[in-house]
Order: C-alpha cells, then sequence, then structure tokens
C-alpha cells in the first residue's frame, strides 16, 4: 500500500478541492484524481461525493480520514525515533475546539484547569471532522467537540479515551422578540414560512439537523435566509430575531442570549460536550490536565 495515497487523501479533506489538493501534492489534477480512484478501489468504497462546490465525504470517507491520519502519523513517528530526531515534550497543551465552544465554554473550562498550575495553551478552532484529523495526525493533543449518539465520531475507543464535559441538546432556538411578535408559527406556513438560519452543508450540526428534519413529526415549512457556522454571526442574528436557528440550548443560555423554543419535542436531539485524547500521548501535561477533567453532574 503507498503510504502517499492516504497523504492525497488528507489534502484533499483539507482543500475540499481537486485542483488545490494536486496543487499542494505538486501533481497534475488528472494524475491526482487517478489517485483518489486508486485508493477508492482499495478501500472497496466510494470516499467522496462528487458534484459542483466543496467535496464532501462519504460515511466511509469520513472512517478513512481518521485511519489515514493514523497510519500517517504513525509512520512519521517512526521515522522520527528511528533518526534520533524525536522533539522534546512541550511544556504546553495543543487543544482543538469549534468556534462556538471557544468563545462559550472554553473561558469556563480554562478558569478551572489553571487555578493553581501554570498552564499553557495552543487552541485551534476548526470544523469538527477537520479537529478530528488533527487529533489522529498528532497535531492537537486534546480534542473538545460536541457529539451525539445519532452520529458518533469515528474515533476508536481501543485508542482514543474520552470524557463527557456536559450534557446539552440541538434544538430550535428563537429570540424572545421573535416569539413575542406572533409573527413565528411553527413549523410554518405557506404564507409565514419559519425564517431560518441553517449550518453550511457537510458541517457536524447541519448532518443532525438534517436528521432531525428527516424524523420531525412534521415537514418543515421555511425559508433558508441565512447559513452560517461563526459564533458571532449565529449569536447576532439570532439574538435580534431574523431567524430561528438549531443551537446548542445550554450553551446558548451559558452565551447570555435571551432566547427561547418554538418548536414542542421530536424537532430535537442530544448532545454531549466531549473531551477525547490518545491513549499514547505520554505528556505529562496532558496527563496531569486530563485529572481535572469531572463528570457532568446533570
Amino acid at each position: 500500500m503507498d503510504v502517499g495515497l492516504f497523504l492525497d487523501f488528507l489534502a484533499l479533506c483539507e482543500m475540499k478541492n481537486f485542483t488545490r489538493a494536486a496543487e499542494a501534492r505538486h501533481v497534475s489534477q488528472a494524475a491526482f484524481s487517478r489517485r483518489i480512484q486508486s485508493l477508492e478501489l482499495w478501500a472497496k468504497a466510494t470516499l467522496i461525493e462528487r458534484g459542483p462546490g466543496p467535496i464532501r465525504l462519504t460515511e466511509a470517507g469520513q472512517r478513512l480520514r481518521v485511519a489515514a491520519a493514523e497510519i500517517t502519523s504513525r509512520v512519521s513517528r517512526a521515522r522520527a525515533e528511528v533518526s534520533g530526531s524525536r522533539n522534546p515534550e512541550l511544556e504546553h497543551i495543543n487543544i482543538g475546539t469549534t468556534n462556538l465552544l471557544a468563545n462559550v465554554l472554553l473561558p469556563t473550562l480554562w478558569e478551572g484547569w489553571s487555578r493553581g498550575r501554570a498552564l499553557s495553551a495552543r487552541i485551534k478552532v476548526g470544523d469538527i471532522y477537520d479537529l478530528v484529523t488533527e487529533l489522529a495526525s498528532g497535531n492537537i493533543d486534546l480534542l473538545i467537540v460536541y457529539q451525539s449518539p445519532e452520529l458518533p465520531l469515528h474515533l476508536d475507543a481501543k485508542r482514543y479515551e474520552s470524557k463527557v464535559l456536559m450534557r446539552d441538546r440541538l434544538t430550535p432556538t428563537a429570540s424572545r422578540c421573535l416569539l413575542d411578535s406572533g409573527t413565528l408559527v411553527w413549523p410554518g406556513e405557506e404564507l409565514a414560512p419559519v425564517p431560518l438560519m441553517m449550518w453550511p452543508t457537510g458541517d457536524y450540526f447541519a448532518r443532525l439537523v438534517d436528521r432531525i428534519l428527516k424524523a420531525a413529526p412534521l415537514p418543515i415549512i421555511g425559508t433558508r435566509i441565512l447559513e452560517s457556522s461563526a459564533f458571532s454571526v449565529l449569536q447576532a442574528m439570532t439574538a435580534n430575531g431574523f431567524c430561528v436557528s438549531w443551537l446548542p440550548e445550554r450553551t446558548i443560555r451559558m452565551a447570555g442570549i435571551d432566547c427561547g423554543y418554538p418548536a414542542p419535542d421530536g424537532w430535537s436531539l442530544p448532545l454531549d460536550v466531549t473531551v477525547f485524547r490518545d491513549r499514547e500521548n505520554d505528556s505529562m501535561a496532558l496527563q496531569r490536565l486530563w485529572g481535572c477533567f469531572a463528570p457532568p453532574s446533570d
């Protein structure tokens, strides 16, 4: 098996575009496409949902993305150990998390983590699936993300240890002013569609919302007026009454946004704020911090 095929695939996952990924790997687009096809033949699965716009991974593609990152990371570590060029342990933690958690939950967590100890960290903010790859590649020590039982992340429990930090729920959310206006009818009518702010296609929350809508008791009649994964945009547009958004209920309360929930049961999914680490990571700083994580009280 050519390990370079895994590097090609990881480049495509990062760039989300065949042309840019081929340039990053210094091959022609035609050759790059053939290499991805060869990987699909080897995997005996379709890895890419091909179509206009940024590429999307299939479920098999998401699983292989983690495996490819692990394999290339192991090869890199083995080469460093054989050559004697392994870097000394750093005295800080590399943390990967999402935009929403970095803005709302991380400051609260950091207060407890840093109390009584000298702790430094590099925070990498990104898409959940990109961050899973970063953990598998060894580029981050801790991964702090949302995870739903409806769509678990493809991380092998034998290699990755996890703890739940907080329980939450992904639910339709609207400002009090929109709810009190009398103009919002759930789940919408032809003459009064629900104004919706949705997560970008391919985003982890977008996939959860797709599952919610497929299982919902009624079809939603709405208009997608906005799309974003940026917390500042979600906060401002929802709080000012422009739209209904699927947001983590408890996290939004922590952010101080005065919101309510227009939908009855059947329009939500449970979420866990979960922290992951690689069991093979022997950093003492990581070991000490891991001991600070307590299970949720609720």
